[in-house]
């Protein structure tokens, strides 16, 4: 499985077999995408910083969902996440034919949003194969955060993942 990677005036494009991911740049808004990709019905959702995990098929309730997460498999819908500091995912399976929009602050982080977006999926097909996309995002150097986050988030991951293992790997500490 292979895909192409594109860097456009409104943002990085990776084209896949069946699907487009698109992580935008400051130019890009809802307008200038549906201008750019006209094709796409463009669907987003209003962002809580959550862990809510929600199923999208049309356009008629954009931005009145709540959540963090929506996920589609309805072709040709386009959804839509906002970031600043936090990091944009697209998970994406070609193959059945779905795909889930991750907004992942630090809250939803340790809200472990991604585990229940990915468990959504699994709840609703059997046999997914997802590729994840992870977009531009803060990075450690330019971010810091109070020791009660830090504790939040580390009390959110696994009994042997510790401030050891996080020590150990400087790109996640």
């Amino acid at each position: 499985m292979s895909f192409k990677v594109t860097d456009t005036h409104l943002g990085t494009q990776i084209e896949l077999e069946k699907y487009l991911v698109f992580f935008g740049n400051r130019r890009a808004n809802s307008e200038t995408l549906r201008t750019q990709y006209p094709q796409i019905k463009l669907c987003g959702v209003k962002q809580t910083h959550s862990n809510r995990v929600v199923f999208v098929n049309d356009t008629k309730n954009d931005l009145l969902l709540e959540a963090d997460a929506h996920w589609s498999d309805k072709p040709g819908l386009g959804l839509l996440i906002v970031t600043a500091d936090c990091a944009p995912i697209m998970l994406v399976d070609e193959n059945i034919g779905v795909v889930c929009a991750i907004h992942a602050g630090w809250r939803g982080v340790q809200l472990k949003i991604i585990r229940k977006a990915i468990e959504e999926l699994r709840k609703n097909f059997s046999g997914l194969s997802l590729r994840v996309f992870i977009g531009p995002h803060i990075q450690k150097k330019s971010f810091e955060v109070e020791d009660r986050v830090r504790d939040l988030l580390l009390s959110s991951v696994e009994p042997d993942f510790s401030e050891t293992t996080l020590k150990k790997h400087s790109t996640l500490a």
